[in-house]
């Protein structure tokens, strides 16, 4: 399974991870190591209007889990027109997701408003699970006050905390000390950080200085952080009342998408292509190993098993990678990269019983262009033994595991495949362009 495009919406239990991924359309779980990687829903199945409109977008734009209790709850945004195409609506609605069954519950909604207003759209929303209950951003673009409002889990029994503020970006809720956090300043507006009652008392302005509303924050309830940008994008960390600022937390100062502080792992959502782990190998959080959790599979190809240790062998890319995973997709590793973009991998065999790769390269550095053959430990892929150098112009290799004997065949011989019989001695290989007007033959 291939997930590409994680956008965030990232949840982690104990032995699972819960992430959107195409455009914030798809939901998806994972094992924690993102193995099993399971798709839930595709919320372009959802229409989002009661009545016959155009959906030209939709996406989700935020999501919450309760894995405890099998669920999640997303708002949905969707942009529509009508059958004239002359009037554009958009609208926001609230779902809810059973996490075991993927089934769908829609919960309630905003108004639709024309003229392509973001009326009643929801950017955030938070799970009180003290209460049971739904807190959620109404953003309504300007009509009337932003405000934040709260609903019982099946939607009904609505209740306004607070209004009267305009570009609200984000809501959190800390269950331990039943607060609630809000920042400002999305598209503009006051950028600041502010903390209440879950009723809507005791407001207090925690952050209006270097502080960027624009970016979000994360809330880390284990040690009771919060993680926020100033106006230069370095990423700030205080005390939940605002007190014990520190900065250069963390080696790098993207937002985190999530945060399991006991193990000292922090989680990085990439709109394009994968989600990472960074596991800190210090309690100063200065050195760390990046694990890529979630990848984008593309120009995958070549696959090789490893009977030893059950892994699955894999060429990703069109230059030259080789990486590994378990079988149900988990543990995910880069076993070699070739070293610049001279270096082309025009073919390799991995060698289970012995523990290596053999590697076939193309040098296109000007003044060499030459074909060479490395043989590379296993885990220490990157101190290649240089086996044969310049071998012409080849195309397919491989290695007799009895024998140590390897073989090697020209691009002017074998076309497209070769493969190997080591106990009679025999290659079969093909020859020929693999277009459809043109005969292939099978030697």
């Amino acid at each position: 399974s291939t997930f590409p495009k994680v956008s965030g919406g990232v949840h982690v239990t104990d032995d699972k991870l819960y992430y959107l991924s195409h455009s914030d359309l798809h939901i998806n779980v994972a094992d924690i190591d993102g193995g099993n990687q399971t798709f839930l829903f595709d919320v372009s199945d959802l229409d989002g209007f009661d009545f016959n409109l155009k959906i030209e977008y939709q996406e989700i734009t935020d999501i919450v889990y309760d894995p405890d209790n099998s669920k999640g709850y997303f708002a949905a945004y969707f942009l529509a027109v009508n059958t004239f195409g002359n009037v554009s609506y958009t609208r926001s609605v609230v779902y809810s997701i059973d996490l075991n069954t993927s089934a769908i519950d829609s919960l309630f909604a905003s108004l639709p408003h024309d003229e392509e207003d973001d009326y009643g759209y929801i950017p955030s929303l938070e799970l009180d699970k003290t209460n049971n209950r739904l807190f959620y951003l109404v953003d309504d673009g300007g009509f009337v006050s932003s405000r934040i409002e709260s609903r019982a889990l099946d939607g009904s029994d609505l209740s306004v905390i607070t209004d009267g503020f305009n570009n609200p970006t984000q809501i959190d809720i800390d269950d331990q000390s039943s607060s609630l956090f809000v920042m400002t300043g999305r598209g503009g507006g006051t950028d600041a950080l502010y903390k209440a009652g879950l009723d809507g008392s005791n407001w207090t302005t925690l952050f209006t200085d270097n502080i960027k509303g624009d970016n979000g924050f994360v809330l880390e309830e284990t040690e009771g952080r919060l993680y926020f940008h100033d106006n230069s994008e370095n990423l700030l960390r205080s005390d939940l009342n605002g007190s014990g600022i520190a900065n250069n937390v963390f080696a790098i100062n993207s937002m985190p998408d999530a945060i399991d502080i006991a193990n000292r792992q922090i989680y990085y959502g990439n709109t394009f292509t994968v989600l990472t782990r960074h596991t800190y190998t210090d309690e100063n959080f200065d050195s760390y190993s990046i694990d890529q959790i979630i990848r984008e599979y593309q120009n995958l190809s070549d696959l090789q098993i490893d009977p030893v240790d059950n892994r699955l062998f894999y060429r990703l890319g069109s230059v030259g990678a080789i990486r590994s995973m378990d079988f149900d997709g988990g543990n995910d590793r880069l076993e070699y990269a070739v070293s610049s973009f001279d270096i082309k991998l025009r073919d390799w065999k991995l060698d289970p019983d012995d523990r290596r790769i053999l590697t076939l390269e193309k040098d296109e550095t000007p003044g060499v262009n030459t074909f060479d053959i490395y043989v590379r430990n296993l885990g220490n892929t990157s101190n290649g033994s240089l086996v044969a150098g310049d071998v012409g112009s080849a195309n397919v290799i491989d290695i007799d595991p009895i024998g140590d004997t390897y073989v090697v065949f020209p691009s002017s011989v074998v076309g497209s495949e070769a493969v190997f019989d080591f106990k009679n001695d025999k290659a079969y290989y093909i020859i020929g362009s693999g277009g459809d007007d043109s005969s292939d033959y099978l030697h």
